[in-house]
């Protein structure tokens, strides 16, 4: 009988999480940013190829996920109440215009004949944002190190402080690695002259 309950249920939990996925955070009204690729591979000597490969790797992967995102968005729009479809049509309409603009983006730099002027500009408009967001990322999870630092301090079980501890050592590599990614990455930016 519970198992029943749970299949029963089951669409109503895919359709909160669905609705929860597309709310807005905090006021914003569209769909999460695309973050920065995690792992970046510099090629000494080769430095503007390799701004250029990491580029149509993420353009690619960010095209995959809008259009993903713009399914489940449309997809949802059908199932929402009257009150609530204008903000779903809001995150449809901005991942439209993600789509269009990553499409183009993708064009360019997988162009037969490339521009090397557009190529250049978007390279190095979405490498300065990678580098932005991978130092945001990286100080984010400094202040949650230094909070589970002050948890662990707080704690009263031995247990619980031990926990904390995992989470401020986690917390701090995670950082360390945003912060290498985004200095490899200035370092080929500025060695490729943009």
């Amino acid at each position: 009988m519970a198992s029943g309950r749970q299949l029963k249920s089951f669409p109503a939990v895919i359709l909160a999480a669905t609705i929860w996925l597309l709310a807005p955070a905090h006021g914003q009204v569209g769909p999460p940013p695309f973050g920065p690729p995690l792992q970046y591979v510099s090629k000494p000597g080769h430095e503007f190829d390799a701004l250029l490969a990491a580029n149509v790797s993420w353009l690619k992967n960010k095209l995959t996920d809008r259009k993903r995102r713009r399914r489940e968005a449309q997809n949802s729009y059908r199932l929402e109440p009257a009150a609530t479809k204008p903000q779903v049509q809001a995150v449809v309409d901005q991942l439209d215009k993600e789509v269009k603009e990553t499409e183009a983006a993708y064009a360019a730099v997988r162009a037969r004949q490339p521009d090397p002027a557009a190529q250049k500009q978007i390279v190095k408009r979405n490498v300065e944002a990678w580098i932005q967001g991978l130092n945001e990322r990286a100080e984010n999870y400094r202040k949650f190190a230094d909070e589970a630092e002050a948890q662990a301090k707080r704690a009263a079980k031995q247990l619980e402080a031990a926990r904390y501890r995992l989470d401020v050592d986690e917390d701090k590599q995670i950082a360390d690695k945003a912060e290498q990614e985004a200095k490899a990455l200035a370092a080929d930016l500025k060695a490729a002259g943009l």
